[in-house]
């Protein structure tokens, strides 16, 4: 997915163990690598959606919302839940984003035509203006 620099990037997690979405479960995203490497959700920011705290909703789904100041580059991004069965961390699959430069509007053949034309009555303009000067 590609987003262009300095604009805001929603990742979506969903917790679902067995086939059974969890509600209430506390999830924290992480860039783990790309130009904003190090970003972390931050419960309680309105960073989170859904639910502000970064938990699941009945649908065992929360989503994070993070913007890029950084530089042009793909940012790998992961989340994470602390699943006490096991007692272990579980980790997403990554999601991607790549940052990019906004795109410039170029002149049309039409409007170049115009600034053309526009630059020529100027020159025009002013050549007639110095020679009524001149014969003044």
């Amino acid at each position: 997915m590609q987003r262009v620099r300095n604009t805001s990037h929603t990742v979506t997690a969903t917790v679902d163990i067995d086939g059974v979405a969890r509600q209430g479960v506390p999830v924290d995203f992480e860039v783990i690598s790309g130009p904003n490497a190090g970003e972390m959700s931050d419960p309680n920011s309105g960073e989170c959606t859904s639910n502000d705290d970064c938990t699941t909703d009945a649908n065992g789904q929360v989503s994070w919302t993070y913007t890029d100041r950084r530089a042009i580059d793909t940012d790998t991004i992961v989340a994470s839940f602390f699943y006490q069965p096991l007692q272990e961390t579980l980790e997403s699959n990554t999601a991607q984003v790549t940052w990019i430069l906004p795109i410039r509007n170029v002149p049309t053949l039409s409007q170049w035509g115009l600034i053309a034309m526009a630059s020529i009555l100027g020159i025009v303009g002013f050549m007639v203006m110095r020679r009524r000067k001149v014969a003044a």
